[in-house]
């Protein structure tokens, strides 16, 4: 789907929730919660199609919130 990028990846152990994060640069990473899911999965769209974004995924559980996962570099479709 154009302006989109498909997001996987494998699920916390005690996970109830996971924010996913978006940046437009990388020097420096100007991170923006743009959702949360319950699943291992999200869509980011209306992105522009070709242009580069940087992605990370926290778990949140009874704990609180973990750090940011390792950082994704996607092209929007």
């Amino acid at each position: 789907m154009s302006g989109r990028a498909a997001l996987r990846w494998e699920r916390e152990d005690g996970a109830e929730m996971h924010h996913v994060y978006m940046s437009t640069s990388n020097n420096p990473f100007t991170w923006v919660l743009i959702g949360a899911t319950t699943k291992s999965r999200f869509n980011a769209d209306n992105l522009v199609p070709g242009t580069l974004y940087w992605f990370a995924v926290t778990a949140l559980g009874a704990a609180g919130e973990s750090s940011k996962s390792d950082v994704l570099l996607a092209r929007a479709a």
